[in-house]
């Protein structure tokens, strides 16, 4: 056989063979394109391992409450956890110097004990770092018109004015979540309602350089 021949059939079928995997993972939702998209990034992550010590000296705190934290503090898990034990901890954390305080806790209510309510607020306006935490909630509406089979509502819970007027930001907290249910993206904002996320409202108060660029929220 000719071995020229033989070279240019095996150059072709390499050839045909790279056009087409490069249409499958332009296509992530394809068959095999969200899994390599998703098995690209997990690799990445298990290749190099969980640094238990990457945290240790981080600057900026995220508070959150789990069922331990009510465990260890003998309270009811039903209800809300006692705003003047969060003025505490605030008041703790900015004694040691927190860069941003997040809390990924919705406070669009006043608490059942005012005194406490503003004991808190106190406490973000002595801080002048903290970052809260807003709720964004969609549902799908009736058919509205002709030209449009549904309709979606969206409505944006916002923290109480006491707070929000003494917290430095706030952000609507949401994730992307892949069906899997790990969340592998982050997500900026909410181009219509031009209000960040959390994790965006966090990351320009402290300036980060990813905020910076021209249409940075609708690039993420």
């Amino acid at each position: 056989p000719n071995p020229n021949r033989s070279r240019l059939a095996f150059a072709l079928a390499l050839g045909v063979f790279v056009a087409l995997l490069g249409l499958v993972l332009r296509v992530p939702e394809g068959l095999f394109g969200d899994a390599l998209v998703r098995a690209s990034y997990d690799s990445l992550h298990q290749l190099r391992g969980t640094d238990a010590t990457a945290l240790d000296d981080c600057p900026v705190v995220i508070v959150y409450l789990d069922l331990n934290s009510f465990k260890l503090k003998e309270l009811d898990p039903a209800q809300p956890w006692p705003r003047r034990l969060h003025a505490q901890l605030l008041d703790h954390l900015t004694a040691a110097g927190a860069k941003a305080v997040v809390f990924d806790i919705i406070f669009s209510e006043p608490g059942p004990d005012a005194a406490a309510d503003r004991e808190f607020a106190e406490a973000m306006r002595r801080n002048g770092r903290v970052i809260l935490a807003g709720e964004s909630n969609e549902d799908a509406s009736h058919v509205t018109s002709e030209h449009e089979n549904w309709a979606r509502l969206s409505t944006l819970l916002l923290p109480a004015d006491l707070f929000r007027t003494n917290a430095a930001a706030w952000g609507v907290a949401s994730h992307i979540i892949d069906d899997d249910y790990v969340v592998r993206r982050y997500l900026a904002g909410f181009t219509s309602q031009e209000q960040p996320s959390l994790t965006w409202a966090a990351a320009e108060w402290l300036q980060l350089p990813v905020t910076k660029n021209e249409n940075a929220v609708r690039a993420a």
